[in-house]
């Protein structure tokens, strides 16, 4: 029996500690929700969604991502450090939000951020991003996967 409460116990402080990484914050959270593709050839795009959560809701600020090589960090062009305003919308109490990122490998085109490769050879690479809201709150900074870049 007191096997059974101790079971018991540990069943309902894991619920509640897993019940407690969903809960909006004053500091605004993200992760990346998805990512179209890990492997590019040139002229293929790149989507990155970012799931954003924030208490107040004052997201409204900036947001900054970064691509770093892997192979060739010090190749002038590809690696990126750039940030972007975060329009004005309609902030709400315990906000839920994406943040979607498109970029093309190779090329140009409207719409989306250009990124280049290693010159001669295959590039190997890791996306970043991190925001600050209204309130000044910077969230965590969090990271893709490597995403490889054929030549």
């Amino acid at each position: 029996m007191k096997a059974l409460s101790i079971l018991f116990l540990i069943i309902v402080i894991s619920f509640i500690t897993a019940c407690n990484k969903d809960s909006f914050t004053t500091k605004p959270q993200i992760s990346v929700k998805s990512i179209n593709r890990n492997v590019l050839t040139r002229g293929q795009d790149l989507k990155i969604e970012i799931e954003f959560t924030d208490a107040e809701g004052d997201v409204q600020d900036t947001i900054w991502y970064s691509r770093t090589s892997k192979i060739c960090a010090t190749q002038t062009g590809v690696n990126i450090l750039d940030k972007l305003k975060i329009p004005n919308f309609e902030s709400i109490k315990n906000q839920r939000g994406y943040f979607d990122f498109s970029y093309i490998y190779g090329t140009t085109q409207t719409g989306f951020i250009p990124i280049n490769g290693c010159s001669s050879r295959n590039d190997t690479s890791v996306f970043k991003f991190w925001m600050k809201d209204k309130a000044k709150n910077y969230s965590d900074t969090i990271s893709t996967g490597n995403i490889v870049l054929l030549r």
